[in-house]
């Protein structure tokens, strides 16, 4: 996996992340 691969998948898991979080709170 490319560095940029790397760094998009890392963007899409933080973007979910918050979304859980948001909808949790």
């Amino acid at each position: 996996m490319s560095e940029v691969q790397a760094r998009y998948n890392y963007l899409i898991a933080r973007a979910q992340l918050e979304a859980l979080v948001g909808h949790s709170l």
